[in-house]
């Protein structure tokens, strides 16, 4: 079966010629399984093609499309890197309102604390965490020591990063470890441990007055110089003992519950076994 190309793509068996310019053909259909087999009218035709082809009309509508395309797609990554490029911008605009703000309110105090720690000059840091304020000498706060078979031993300097708030505070972290891993804690510098200790004083101050002092903080304030009054003293003391009180029964508690529940697997075990 001689087979040929219609000129608008469709693959048809040549059955015979009607003359010198016509063809007789039907056309080919594909079963789901892929064979092909001449199926419905015959019909003559004039344009018979070795191989499938295509007008010159519909290369250029092609060639069209694919031009059309191209520009879409680079239309839509510029409109992706446009959109980049304005976020990026909107990041930098606000890191530059803030460094100006910053710049405005900034006082000489913050600035010559910013140049002391940078310098190594300052003197005492208050170290913040979860635990509470803990006054320390400076390069006790910010150098990391490794401690190996009861000696100290220097391991590095820790990350101290900062950060300018729009009031002209400077808010300065400090890292665990040198390259910034690890925990972090608030910190702050100062001149003196007269200054450390007054700052130290008003945080105590406010604990208390919130009724969150527990006898670990008050230690850790006392070590700094934090003088407490006598019913403030008793008071935390007063709350400790109870924690440590209701410790001691809550354990106590579960200890005669286990010792209930093993009395009794005893007794079964002894009754079945004996």
């Amino acid at each position: 079966m001689e087979t040929k190309y219609l000129s608008d793509g469709r693959k048809v068996a040549v059955i015979g010629q009607l003359n010198n310019q016509e063809s007789i053909v039907q056309e080919i259909f594909v079963t789901d399984a892929g064979d092909e087999i001449p199926s419905g009218e015959r019909f003559t035709t004039k344009s018979l093609h070795d191989s499938p082809v295509k007008s010159y009309k519909q290369k250029e509508e092609e060639k069209v499309q694919a031009r059309i395309a191209g520009i879409e797609s680079d239309k839509a990554s510029a409109e992706k890197e446009l959109k980049q490029i304005q976020a990026k911008l909107r990041g930098y605009r606000e890191i530059f309102k803030q460094v100006r703000t910053l710049a405005d309110h900034l006082d000489e105090k913050q600035l010559e604390t910013f140049a002391g720690v940078m310098s190594g000059s300052i003197s005492w840091a208050v170290v913040e965490n979860y635990s509470g304020p803990t006054l320390l000498p400076f390069d006790d706060a910010i150098i990391y020591y490794e401690n190996s078979y009861g000696t100290r031993r220097f391991d590095g300097v820790k990350l101290v990063s900062m950060l300018g708030r729009s009031d002209g505070q400077l808010d300065f972290r400090l890292s665990q470890y040198s390259d910034g891993s690890g925990s972090h804690d608030n910190v702050r510098f100062f001149d003196s441990k007269d200054d450390a200790s007054d700052y130290m004083n008003g945080v105590a101050k406010a604990i208390v007055a919130e009724g969150k002092m527990d006898l670990d903080k008050m230690e850790r304030f006392t070590e700094a110089g934090v003088v407490f009054t006598k019913k403030e003293t008793k008071e935390t003391v007063s709350k400790a003992l109870k924690t440590h009180k209701d410790n001691i029964a809550y354990h106590q508690g579960n200890a005669d519950k286990n010792k209930q529940r093993a009395q009794g697997e005893i007794d079964r075990i002894t009754k079945k076994y004996a």
